[in-house]
């Protein structure tokens, strides 16, 4: 489904159609933590891909405290 949408997203015109707000949880204070990635690549086997340091706070985010995270895409065209 997420394919269509992006799709939809690039034909409409869309600036940053592959622009996402990431959210992961710090694993010392448990609050959530926010900020703008672009998404490079998705697929049914890999899921949703994109680009970072490991040691940065949203890859040690990932790591040590959840490997759960929360996408948001904000399309307004």
């Amino acid at each position: 489904m997420f394919e269509t949408w992006i799709a939809e997203a690039i034909e409409s015109g869309c600036l940053e159609p592959n622009a996402t707000t990431l959210a992961t949880v710090d694993h010392q204070t448990g609050r959530v933590s926010g900020r703008i990635i672009l998404l490079k690549d998705v697929s049914e086997q890999n899921g949703f891909i994109w680009y970072t340091n490991y040691n940065s706070q949203k890859g040690v985010d990932l790591e040590l405290s959840s490997p759960y995270a929360s996408l948001t895409f904000w399309w307004p065209e």
